[in-house]
């Protein structure tokens, strides 16, 4: 049980006619100790000694001024935990803290003595806003140098969806992250992101195994883990995939597999786990694959059921908006012999796509996980499902899933 300490500051009382004496005594040891030669200059301060350049560091971007606040601190006590294991290995855990009791947000370092803080920032903005990520970032690579970067969006997310946000505020189709109600687009995410040199990202954070989602965000690192369903609030289990995040080959199968294991493990509601390990550079063929079958205008049987990704709970307005990939392109190929070739190269590109995947049988003991090919996606069923939420503003619509019914 935690106790609160209390000081109590002792207060002396010196008789009156001693003031006059202690005021010449402190006078005299004042002029002592600054006496010195005229003609001596004053020392000039050293600069402080440049940070050390390791060979890994991580950035843990946590946004828990929202309902996930109490989890944030759970979690970073696990990445302490971790690194007096020696998780770090010698490498850096930085970790821009946003959080809801504190106040304002700060940049911190896990270390194995513990976490201390290095700098704090305004609260004039939002940790949302690109401005914050890219000023967060540039703070992260001047503390921390290391020869390799990873990263760790820490948050809600929604995948493409439409951020329920004002309606002042400039609304895109894609959201990650929230800050007291406030989300950053997916692609301005990457716009900040791309060309920083981080070698992977990893989204402790529902839906962001989206193929509409890391399609725009192709450019920003070689490698993903996400899942395609939610995750619980508590997080990932830092304490077991620290050292795989960490290392200076990251082993991010690893990682998402102790994650899932974690989960997988538990009984009840809180056996909920999808995990996908995704390769940035396969997601080029698979646009190209999906395109040619896309541009035969095929269509999906009545009947269809598709396997979704989302509870009841989480839709706002009755649509839903993620689908299993593979679970749809099979039912879209379905009894048509032209597109069994096609077909067959779409699985190809989905597997040099998807390095590792993982479901548990449901989500919350609710949501049922028949099939999981490791990404979702948006299902248009006529033209006009092109507007919903904006999906036609998407990058991935624009070069793919635009061509599934021919232009008037």
């Amino acid at each position: 049980m935690h106790t609160r300490l209390s000081y109590t500051i002792m207060t002396c009382k010196f008789p009156r006619i001693l003031l006059p004496l202690i005021a010449a005594l402190v006078a005299a040891a004042f002029t002592v100790s600054c006496s010195s030669d005229d003609n001596e200059p004053s020392p000039v301060p050293s600069p402080p000694p440049s940070p050390v350049k390791v060979g890994r560091a991580v950035l843990v971007y946590m946004l828990a001024d929202n309902n996930l606040s109490g989890n944030d601190y759970r979690n970073l006590s696990d990445m302490a935990a971790a690194a007096a294991e020696g998780a770090l290995q010698g490498n850096r855990l930085i970790v821009y803290h946003d959080d809801r009791n504190a106040a304002a947000p700060s940049l911190k370092e896990v270390t194995a003595e513990g976490i201390k803080t290095i700098r704090g920032y305004d609260i004039t903005g939002f940790s949302t806003d690109p401005v914050r990520l890219s000023a967060v970032i540039k703070d992260f690579k001047e503390v921390a140098p290391a020869d390799a970067f990873g990263f760790v969006f820490w948050s809600h997310a929604f995948g493409w969806q439409m951020a329920n946000t004002p309606a002042d505020t400039d609304v895109r189709p894609q959201w990650l992250g929230d800050d007291c109600g406030r989300h950053m687009d997916v692609d301005r995410f990457a716009a900040v992101m791309q060309g920083q040199g981080f070698d992977y990202v990893y989204f402790d954070c529902c839906h962001m195994a989206s193929v509409e989602s890391l399609y725009e965000m192709r450019h920003i690192a070689p490698a993903f883990v996400a899942s395609c369903a939610e995750m619980l609030a508590a997080g990932s289990p830092y304490r077991k995939i620290l050292r795989h995040l960490m290392a200076d080959t990251p082993d991010l199968v690893a990682a998402a597999k102790a994650t899932f294991d974690h989960y997988d493990a538990m009984t009840g509601k809180a056996r909920t786990s999808t995990m996908s390990v995704i390769d940035a550079a396969g997601l080029e063929r698979l646009a190209a694959v999906t395109r040619d079958i896309f541009s035969l205008h095929p269509r999906l049987p009545q009947q269809y059921s598709p396997q979704n990704y989302e509870r009841d709970v989480e839709l706002a307005d009755g649509v839903r908006r993620l689908f299993d990939f593979g679970d749809y392109m099979d039912a879209l190929c379905a009894g048509d012999p032209t597109l069994e070739a096609p077909l067959a190269r779409w699985h190809e590109a989905l597997d040099g796509c998807v390095r590792w995947k993982a479901a548990t049988p449901a989500i919350f003991n609710s949501l049922v996980i028949r099939k999981h090919c490791g990404l979702s996606t948006f299902i248009m069923r006529q033209p006009s499902d092109a507007d919903v939420s904006g999906y036609n503003r998407l990058k991935w619509y624009s070069d793919v899933a635009g061509t599934l019914y021919p232009s008037e």
